[in-house]
């Protein structure tokens, strides 16, 4: 698998991803987490998707920052973080070097960092 679309849905805290017992998704390139309420994302959710997501997407939920979590997809070329409630950037983003796209509008930032 190498897609995965979760749509109103309903992950305040999106922690794991892959259910205990499924096999990993080694081969996920793009996830889709849309408009599912998520406030936080813990580092065991994106070490889940690590090795090779190229295309992640929390538009439309309630995230106040980037998530830390973040950091940790060293292959991440698009991050689209759209219409959520983020009020600053931090230097997390510099550690995504294939970072080419970045997708913030419909944000309250208020703060560079």
């Amino acid at each position: 698998m190498q897609e995965i679309k979760i749509i109103d849905g309903d992950l305040p805290i999106l922690g794991e991803i892959i259910p205990q017992g499924v096999s990993p998704l080694e081969h996920l390139q793009v996830l889709h987490i849309i408009r599912s309420q998520v406030v936080q994302v813990r580092v065991e959710a994106m070490l889940q998707v690590a090795s090779k997501l190229r295309h992640l997407s929390l538009a439309h939920n309630k995230l106040v920052a980037v998530p830390a979590a973040v950091s940790l997809l060293e292959d991440l070329e698009e991050l689209d973080l759209r219409h959520n409630a983020i009020t600053r950037l931090s230097s997390l983003l510099s550690r995504l070097s294939r970072l080419r796209t970045l997708k913030l509008d419909h944000n309250r930032i208020r703060q560079v960092k």
